[in-house]
């Protein structure tokens, strides 16, 4: 804002800022001995407002002027201190948050390196898959393919009739440690007392109670009738099968080659 040039110019003592400055030390209207600045003004003001002879509009005025310009300096000292500290308080937490999340931005990085790296094992994999010859196809099972009791009784032609024989065995187990046979004995004439029952009927005949007594006592040894437990393997046999199904197990020992009530003798 230009200053009004005043036209009487040379009969006054101050004609610039500088024989200003002269004139208000003088008069002691201003701090004596420090440098002007934007505070000074206002203090002279208020000092001018209590000179003799000025009138009180004229005091009035100049307490106004030296207000406004005070509340003009403090507007702009607020906005000065609010800019310093608000670029201080933005490069402290600036550097706060990069500490903070410089951690995670390495582990970030490694984890997409991995990445990478998992993808281009993935691809290369892919490429491996995709050039290999396609698998051939599953050929349909031939239904002429033998059962199991079949290839059991072709691969070992002594396992079919294992089963007749064991029907027909009767198994004897010594007692209290004494011999079955006679030192003096020899495995001809072992061999001879070895009797073959002609019927799974007949060796379940001995088993009865009575018949056990009068068969053991006959052979004058102490031995006993060893219990003997028979295994029947049937393959593919589910466990919800009907095991209690009469008919059921017919058609099992059917299928597997095995004779009547071979799986119901079972113990």
């Amino acid at each position: 804002m230009a200053l009004r040039v005043d036209t009487n110019l040379e009969n006054y003592a101050v004609k610039d800022a500088e024989s200003g400055v002269k004139y208000l030390k003088s008069k002691l209207l201003c701090v004596v001995g420090e440098l002007i600045n934007s505070e000074h003004p206002m203090t002279t003001l208020f000092n001018i407002s209590q000179l003799k002879n000025i009138s009180k509009p004229a005091t009035e005025a100049i307490r106004a002027v030296a207000y406004l310009l005070g509340e003009q300096e403090m507007t702009k000292l607020a906005t000065m201190i609010s800019t310093q500290v608000k670029e201080m308080i933005s490069g402290e937490v600036a550097s706060h948050v990069v500490a903070a999340i410089s951690l995670h931005i390495t582990n970030l990085m490694k984890t997409a390196d991995q990445l990478e790296t998992n993808t281009k094992e993935v691809e290369r994999l892919v490429e491996r898959i995709n050039g290999q010859d396609p698998p051939t196809q599953i050929s349909t099972p031939n239904t002429n393919t033998p059962s199991y009791s079949n290839t059991v009784k072709g691969s070992n032609p002594q396992s079919h009739p294992m089963i007749n024989t064991a029907e027909r065995q009767i198994l004897l187990a010594i007692v209290n440690g004494e011999p079955l046979y006679r030192t003096e004995q020899t495995a001809t004439s072992i061999a001879k007392d070895v009797q073959r029952l002609n019927s799974a009927a007949s060796a379940k005949w001995l088993w009865e109670d009575e018949n056990q007594d009068h068969f053991l006592n006959a052979l004058g040894t102490p031995v006993e009738m060893k219990n003997r437990i028979h295994s029947v393997i049937v393959p593919f046999v589910p466990i919800s099968s009907p095991v209690d199904n009469t008919n059921w197990l017919r058609a099992l020992e059917l299928e597997n080659d095995l004779p009547d009530n071979s799986i119901s003798l079972v113990k």
